[in-house]
């Protein structure tokens, strides 16, 4: 909000650029009462900018004044004060930011709907500077995403990257570039992105149509069963578009989904399709956890997009020409080499406790045979079980190195003392030496990096069948290991003899990559699949519900301000009740 003794800052700020000759001339000592009689743009303009109304709020003021500058200070959304059919056209774009997951409130929707329609202000210029400073808030959102990164404290290390959008934006405002074409040119050109976008529409207008059908909480139902929820079910699959065969019957010249309640052969097919896509345990069993994931409002649903669709907006608009992209909600791992999709796995990630960090490296080198050289947090654990059970260690194919000399010690030469955890781990560290007992399995994938994060196989195997996979350290269990190391060095060049030779051997081996691959370590917790469709997926590391109460912060001080700009520009405007 801008109060007065803001304004007044405001107006001092315009003189000093003036004297500056940023607006392309020189203040004069009667500027105040050229103000007053001058009915030139340019002085229309800076009027404007010294009495804007109380809750508008311009944040792009240099941007602004340099296009009107440019401009000569000649308008771009209004002729002979009245608005231009241009700049109603484009008040609309603005109406519907919605459709790009952002708040048009922060973008006076309202007001500027208000102005260019029955309520223009006395001053046409006070359109002009909202209306552009507006435009250049929505670009930037566009570009970069309106809500902040989770906090480092919360592993979350990938920094929103940053993109020039001048060259974009000063096209679209020359006349150069259409409206379509600049929202293209700042969005993410990545595939699941543009999904995202898709699937958004598709729950605004399920919330428009009034939501799901809700489903009723009760004993759990199974496929043969016959029971009045299940009519309520086969109508919430068929609106998430689950249902394999929708059966359609007329009825007053409406198609309507047939209300039977069988637990018929169409709704086992599609509650396993539902489950699949929310990460359930795919059963076709309607359970309380099911119901749970059913009933989730669309508005949240649409909430949990809009957060996804700023994380693509943060990573780098080149993640590569060949790179990994591991998604740590999703517990899977897409690997992508020339531009192409080449394998996509499941993998383990961090234990919430022990959550994976979002950062982004590069691939160096992988190793065959991997000796694991157990972190101190990890040895403070296996300690105890040694002492539980004497020759746990010999057991699992561990070795005890000396910290001072880096050479191993028989267990035997340690006293009770110096294996207890904490004084175990300051004289000496772990080595469990390559074998079917080794955590790291076959192979590990290195990415040096501050947080001793890498992939790697794993003798624990069984859990890639589980639905929720967050079950390691920090580190990325990969399910198909030898399948991601094939690929890789094939892409580095090397031939199938060469890679089969490589694997029957059972020495450790170091292979460095000729080219590094970059390696980005995500949290989407909502993507749409190659099919087209949505996924949604627990928010282990709580990283969405950091960001939905950055969201509902924003939007309510974004409404507070428009409502006080309507309010003190004599405007009332109904609103919805729900």
């Amino acid at each position: 909000m801008i109060n007065v003794n803001r304004r007044k800052l405001l107006g001092q700020s315009v003189r000093l650029a003036l004297t500056s000759g940023l607006l392309g001339y020189a203040a004069t000592p009667v500027f105040a009462n050229i103000e007053k009689r001058d009915s030139s743009p340019r002085s229309m303009l800076l009027a404007a900018l010294n009495n804007l109304p109380d809750g508008v709020q311009l944040r792009n003021v240099d941007d602004v004044l340099r296009v009107y500058r440019q401009r000569q200070f000649t308008p771009m959304w209004h002729k002979h004060r009245r608005p231009t059919f241009t700049s109603q056209a484009v008040i609309k774009k603005l109406s519907g930011a919605a459709n790009q997951g952002l708040d048009p409130s922060k973008y006076y929707s309202q007001l500027l709907q208000s102005w260019s329609t029955f309520a223009a202000p006395s001053n046409p210029y006070h359109l002009e500077l909202l209306l552009t400073d507006s435009l250049f808030s929505f670009f930037d959102d566009l570009a970069h995403g309106n809500l902040d990164a989770p906090p480092k404290s919360n592993g979350w290390h990938l920094p929103q990257t940053r993109i020039n959008t001048r060259d974009i934006t000063d096209s679209f405002f020359s006349g150069e570039g259409s409206f379509r074409q600049t929202v293209t040119a700042l969005q993410p050109d990545h595939r699941r992105y543009q999904g995202l976008l898709d699937s958004l529409q598709e729950h605004l207008r399920v919330v428009e149509r009034g939501g799901w059908t809700r489903v009723p909480t009760g004993p759990t139902l199974r496929p043969g069963d016959k029971h009045p929820r299940v009519e309520l079910l086969r109508r919430r699959l068929a609106e998430g578009g689950d249902l394999p065969v929708v059966k359609i019957v007329e009825a007053n010249n409406a198609n309507t989904v047939q209300s039977d309640d069988l637990f018929d052969w169409a709704i086992t097919e599609g509650l396993k399709a539902f489950q699949e896509r929310h990460g359930l345990e795919a059963d076709s069993l309607l359970g309380a956890r099911t119901v749970a994931e059913l009933n989730v409002p669309a508005e949240q649903r649409i909430s949990q997009i809009e957060v996804n669709l700023n994380r693509w907006r943060w990573l780098p608009r080149d993640p590569g020409h060949s790179h990994i992209m591991v998604n740590t909600a999703g517990y899977d791992m897409e690997v992508n080499l020339s531009g192409e999709v080449a394998v996509n796995m499941n993998v383990v990630v961090g234990k919430p406790k022990h959550r994976t960090p979002m950062f982004s490296d590069t691939m160096e080198y992988l190793v065959v045979n991997p000796s694991w050289y157990v972190p101190t947090s990890i040895a403070r654990e296996i300690m105890p079980k040694e002492a539980a059970k004497p020759g746990y260690l010999e057991r699992n194919n561990f070795e005890i190195i000396r910290r001072s000399t880096n050479k191993p010690v028989e267990r035997w030469r340690l006293s009770d003392d110096e294996l207890r955890p904490n004084a175990f781990v300051r004289k000496y560290r772990l080595r469990q030496l390559p074998g079917k007992s080794n955590a790291l399995g076959d192979l590990k994938f290195m990415m040096p990096n501050q947080y001793s994060i890498y992939l790697h196989d794993t003798n624990a195997k069984s859990l890639f069948a589980k639905n929720r996979r967050a079950y390691s350290h920090g580190c990325i269990r990969v399910e198909h290991p030898q399948q991601l190391a094939r690929v890789i060095l094939a892409e580095d060049g090397w031939t199938e003899s060469e890679l089969t030779a490589l694997f029957d051997r059972k020495e450790t081996r170091t292979v460095r990559l000729k080219r590094n691959l970059p390696v980005h370590l995500t949290y989407q917790s909502s993507w749409v699949d190659n099919s087209g469709r949505t996924h949604f997926r627990e928010d282990i590391y709580d990283h969405d519900a950091h960001a939905a109460a950055q969201q509902e912060s924003h939007k309510s001080k974004h409404e507070n301000a428009q409502k006080l700009a309507l309010a003190s520009s004599g405007i009332t405007v109904a609103t919805n009740t729900y």
